[in-house]
């Protein structure tokens, strides 16, 4: 058993097959702790399962929808009719049945922490079933008992402290530890969330914990690369990356590592390396403290789905630290991050995510302090490592709305 931690996400679990997959590469490479996500899509099955309770709508096709996905999977690994498999579903999902039933007058944020989450703890119990059939033997950890959090719902942080502690004492050396990622709990045993795709986190979480040799992140694509695949055509792999850089592409929006996955590695120095499941000879991507990047080669960071609030003052006074600090207290407590501002005199921008369940109720409350437009539908393209000549080609056929230049970044934003 190595010590070292693997987290495979939703892509690496989408099929009987894919686990079938993952199987083979744990039993191959016999990491000590496997971190894993939901299944393909499915948190965002269970998100559109609490938009459809919160307008009033029947939710039974959508649990019903989740539950056939899940069941074809468990059927392709599964030969016996009723499996533990089954039976775990099962239960998972009525939970959620009842939990929705007696949700009334409960926050948004607060009924998505107790129902999405379900989509990892199903997934950890197909995949652990599985191993065991295979002979592999399991010690199945529970990530809500474990990384114990606040009840800041949706983006709660975790006690550093209590959840090491209590991940090490519940560890077995000569099992295969399996956990779930991006979910954690309170001291009241409500569920909690990490933040979207929080499921890294907590696998560089669980590094630091158990002091690993290495974190493994199991994707869909050979490494880091410097581009989407989703959006841009024959993007190139960056085989060495420093973690100073992974950290200036994942505050800019990269996919490819969540935000917060860094730090807790940068503190033990340990690796962090991105693989593919679906060729296990390639070696990837490797983070660490030792590469220096040299930027010669662009990296691009593409976010769709942008919201621009510009603010004004009602008596045109100057907009200097004292109203900066009042918006940013605003983004803060509606759990949104800023990816551009912009300021003059009397008047900010600022660039960020639009979650409709967030951005409305900001837009009202800035609106009682500040004379309020906003554009929707824009595109932000962030450029690390820019050249000059790539500009015009970026903006081909776009309406540049914001463009801001560093020495080695670039930022457009567009319609």
């Amino acid at each position: 058993m190595k010590n070292v931690v693997y987290k495979f996400g939703g892509a690496a679990l989408k099929s009987a097959d894919s686990i079938k997959n993952i199987e083979q590469i744990i039993a191959q490479f016999r990491p000590k702790l496997v971190v894993v996500s939901a299944m393909a899509k499915t948190t965002n099955a269970f998100e559109n399962l609490v938009e459809a309770q919160l307008s009033g709508q029947n939710t039974e096709p959508y649990l019903d929808k989740i539950r056939r996905f899940h069941q074809e999977i468990i059927s392709g690994l599964f030969e016996e009719e009723k499996n533990g498999a089954e039976d775990n579903l099962n239960k998972v999902l009525d939970y959620c049945k009842a939990y929705l039933k007696h949700s009334k007058n409960t926050s948004y944020d607060e009924i998505y922490d107790q129902i999405v989450p379900a989509g990892e703890l199903i997934s950890s119990k197909i995949l652990g079933a599985y191993l065991q059939k295979k002979g592999h033997k399991l010690n199945w950890l529970d990530a809500r008992k474990i990384l114990k959090t606040d009840n800041r719902f949706r983006k709660a942080t975790p006690d550093i402290v209590f959840s090491k502690a209590e991940l090490v004492n519940q560890l077995n050396e000569a099992s295969t530890n399996l956990i779930q990622g991006f979910i954690g709990g309170t001291e009241n045993n409500l569920m909690t969330t990490i933040g979207r795709e929080g499921s890294d986190y907590s696998a560089a979480l669980f590094a630091n914990f158990t002091d690993a040799e290495e974190l493994v992140v199991w994707k869909d694509v050979d490494g880091v690369l410097n581009a989407d695949p989703r959006y841009f055509n024959a993007p190139n792999l960056i085989p060495n990356m420093s973690y100073k850089e992974a950290i200036e592409l994942s505050y800019y929006g990269a996919t490819i590592i969540h935000p917060k996955t860094i730090q807790p590695l940068v503190e033990k120095n340990i690796p962090l390396r991105v693989r593919s499941f679906q060729n296990t000879e390639n070696e990837g991507t490797t983070i660490d403290s030792t590469t220096e990047f040299d930027g010669s080669k662009a990296i691009y960071i593409y976010k769709p789905n942008q919201l621009l609030i510009t603010l004004e003052s009602e008596d045109l006074s100057f907009f200097g630290e004292s109203k900066m600090s009042e918006i940013y207290h605003s983004l803060f407590e509606h759990k949104l991050e800023v990816n551009l501002v912009q300021n003059s005199a009397v008047n900010c921008s600022i660039c960020i995510d639009n979650d409709p369940h967030k951005t409305s109720t900001l837009i009202e409350e800035f609106a009682k302090k500040f004379k309020v437009k906003y554009n929707e539908n824009l595109e932000l393209l962030t450029v690390r490592h820019y050249q000059a000549k790539l500009l015009e080609e970026l903006l081909l056929n776009k309406d540049l709305i914001i463009e801001q230049k560093t020495r080695s970044t670039l930022k457009l934003l567009f319609k």
